[in-house]
């Protein structure tokens, strides 16, 4: 693996000078994991920014950490880059914190409790200021000096190249999210022409606001001191000017405003940034990633630009279905950033984890010992298989899917039993090792790997669930891993071989639970989702379903949700719900049938089988449900292979009933599972938001009471 290029660190003595450090308190927010410790800092620096409001983010534990400071989008923003709900950055930084990445995160000049103006902050600015930031992180304890860069979204992708030329000895790498590949005279004619298209002007019109951009390109090459300049710019906003620029929040209304704004260091930096003549002069590594659902700085102008524009040791990728910051989008528009479900997508996390920690994005090939085992017949076809799930956008939870996840697989046997295994991120294999003896799996069909980092006693419980041999857990922390999912290519020992697609449905379910439950089990102070070590007696609960009296209106009970999920996926939403109708009944009945039977709760209490199958259907089903929806949908597992699946026969049937009540409920609701997903778990009274009370809720509003 290549190295990020060595470095001589003489050229960052002079900048450190024009930096004083006060450090605050260490600060824990309640959504803050273990695996990240967070702390408060002011720098002090020279030039137009005054003093810089900060939070340092680090690894809870260990030392020679790559780091790198993280640069926001246009207009003012906060450290974590917050829009509505979402923390875009501080989700980023907590993240790389997690594979084993420092960063430093600050609020723009004069938000929070930054001082000066971001509007006097131009691209040169913007780069000097984050030249002092990489050189304070070059001071501090548990640094590697040698792989410390910058990763910058939108404004900062543009910010960052011009400080990697200006000064090409301290930026180790650069990371361009959603940069701008065109000067911004094009990209604003081009954004022009698509609105005055979308608005149907007639040509007239489109010209007189073409020469108008003209207007104002000229108006942005003059002095800007100059009283003919503001005389200038004055009389173009009074002259229809201002319907050109973009409805932000930050943009003034009035006359005298605009026009302070408009002649602003900032604004006017923007017409002067020439991407083709800085991205050629970059020598750091670097990756540049894009949105296919960026409607900003839409890939398909930008990100081929700046295709032609980066080095040879450059990377440019296009990420489906993500916006302009980096969520899992449905339009890609800036309205609906802070309404979307998810925050910083955790695919793009982790190829720039992978980034930093390795200076390029990877693709591995098996070693000699265990090539023959990676090409066999069934290793190729459920690689074939993993690959196009991997491929597919989006997913069944806030956007998560396969491609998000790390899985470990084992292909087979090298010389003297050593086991082969190979580590995948979106299909793609980033290494392969041989070693000494297997992964530790559970059931002969998976297993699962946690950095034993967590510090409370639920984490340490899951995190002796995901303990691995010494080797192959060393492997995978020099990789940055921080949770991964084990699977062997052929499970030995069972009665029948799984095919591909059912080894992709288990990764799916599994990775599931690692990234999507477990962190929430490990991390969620506010117990607000019940735990692995709060499931009742499962051997108990087979007998809800089996035991004398129950087992045949069981029978009815599956057979009345298939049928509602057959009918609910054919669109025929009365004979659905009359289905579930029948499936309540059912239930019901079998409840009543299995009178005062008691299942021990986790802590030893009494329980019910009502409350015992709520609970697992929320723990499993849920899951199940994430894996065979998310094949359906992506057009992996057909109608009939999803209903062969609710149909089985299955011991513990709270996988199936739990994933169909949900399948119903996201049905019913018409958006996918979004609202059902969003509103599981725990209430703030203690109860259970189950898949049951979801489907009762989703009935609620969309099927006409019965007579009954």
């Amino acid at each position: 693996m290549r190295r990020l290029r060595d470095r001589r660190r003489g050229a960052h003595a002079a900048g450190l000078c024009a930096l004083a450090v006060c450090v605050g308190l260490t600060t824990a927010a309640p959504a803050l994991p273990e695996e990240a410790v967070d702390r408060d800092v002011v720098l002090q620096t020279e030039g137009t920014t005054g003093a810089v409001a900060c939070t340092w983010t680090t690894p809870a534990r260990g030392s020679g950490w790559p780091a790198a400071a993280l640069l926001s989008v246009a207009g003012p923003d906060d450290r974590d880059q917050t829009v509505g709900p979402h923390r875009l950055f501080a989700t980023l930084a907590h993240g790389l914190a997690r594979a084993g990445v420092a960063s430093l995160r600050c609020d723009d000049p004069g938000v929070g409790e930054s001082t000066g103006s971001w509007l006097e902050q131009g691209y040169d600015e913007r780069a000097s200021d984050a030249l002092r930031r990489l050189a304070w992180i070059r001071e501090q304890p548990g640094i590697d000096p040698e792989r410390v860069g910058l990763i910058g979204n939108s404004e900062g992708a543009a910010a960052a190249p011009i400080a990697a030329v200006r000064s090409p000895e301290a930026v180790d790498f650069v990371v361009a999210l959603a940069g701008p590949g065109v000067p911004a005279r094009d990209a604003f004619a081009r954004t022009l022409d698509a609105a005055m298209e979308r608005l149907g002007l007639q040509e007239a019109a489109r010209e007189t606001m073409r020469g108008k951009l003209g207007e104002l390109v000229q108006l942005m090459s003059l002095p800007p001191d100059d009283p003919a300049t503001r005389d200038g710019v004055r009389a173009f906003l009074q002259s229809g000017g201002g319907q050109l620029l973009p409805p932000y929040r930050f943009v003034p209304r009035d006359l005298e405003g605009l026009t302070d704004f408009l002649l602003s260091p900032w604004y006017r930096s923007q017409f002067a940034y020439e991407p083709a003549s800085v991205w050629p002069r970059v020598t750091a590594p670097t990756l540049a990633l894009a949105g296919s659902k960026d409607t900003v700085l839409p890939p398909s102008q930008h990100l081929s630009a700046l295709r032609s524009s980066l080095g040879d040791d450059a990377t440019a990728r296009q990420l489906e279905g993500l916006n302009h910051v980096f969520q899992e989008a449905e339009t890609g528009a800036p309205g609906e950033y802070a309404t979307l479900p998810g925050s910083f997508s955790p695919r793009a996390l982790r190829l720039v984890a992978q980034f930093v920690l390795h200076g390029a994005l990877p693709e591995a090939s098996p070693p000699e010992a265990c090539r023959l085992d990676w090409r066999d017949d069934r290793a190729v076809a459920v690689l074939e298989t993993l690959r196009s799930a991997a491929s597919k956008v989006g997913g069944n939870w806030l956007g998560h899917g396969p491609g998000d996840s790390y899985l470990v697989l084992e292909a087979g046997s090298a010389e003297d039993e050593e086991a082969c295994l190979g580590l995948f991120l979106g299909g793609v294999a980033l290494d392969y090792r041989v070693f000494p003896k297997p992964p530790r799996y559970y059931a002969r069909l998976y297993g699962y790997y946690f950095a034993d980092t967590s510090t409370t006693e639920r984490g340490r419980e899951l995190d002796r669930l995901g303990q691995q041999p010494d080797a192959t857990a060393n492997w995978l922390r020099e990789w940055g891993v921080d949770a991964a999912v084990l699977l062997p290519v052929n499970p030995e020992g069972l009665p029948f071989e799984l095919p591909p697609l059912l080894i992709t449905q288990l990764a799916v379910h599994e990775a599931f639970h690692v990234d999507v439950q477990m962190p929430r089990w490990r991390h969620d102070r506010a117990g607000l989702w019940p735990t692995g070590d709060e499931q009742p007696d499962r051997a108990a609960v087979k007998e809800c379903y089996a035991a004398q009296g129950a087992a045949e209106i069981f029978q009815e009970e599956r057979d009345a949700l298939v049928l509602a999920v057959q009918e609910g996926l054919g669109g025929r939403i009365d004979a659905t719900c009359a289905a579930i109708d029948d499936f309540h009944s059912a239930r019901e009945r079998r409840y009543e049938a299995l009178g005062d039977r008691v299942i021990r709760r986790h802590d030893g209490s009494d329980g019910s089988c009502v409350e015992a199958e709520a609970t697992m259907e929320l723990i499993e089903g849920v899951a199940d449900w994430a894996s065979w929806a998310y094949l359906h949908s992506k057009g992996l597992a057909s109608t009939e292979q999803l209903l062969r699946r609710y149909r089985a026969i299955q011991a513990e049937a709270f996988y199936l009933t739990g994933a169909m009540q949900l399948q119903l409920a996201a049905i019913l609701d018409g958006d996918g599972g979004l609202r059902a997903t969003s509103t599981l778990a725990r209430a703030e009274d203690g109860s259970l938001r189950t898949p049951g009370a979801q489907l009762r809720r989703a009935v609620a509003g969309a099927c006409t009471p019965s007579s009954d």
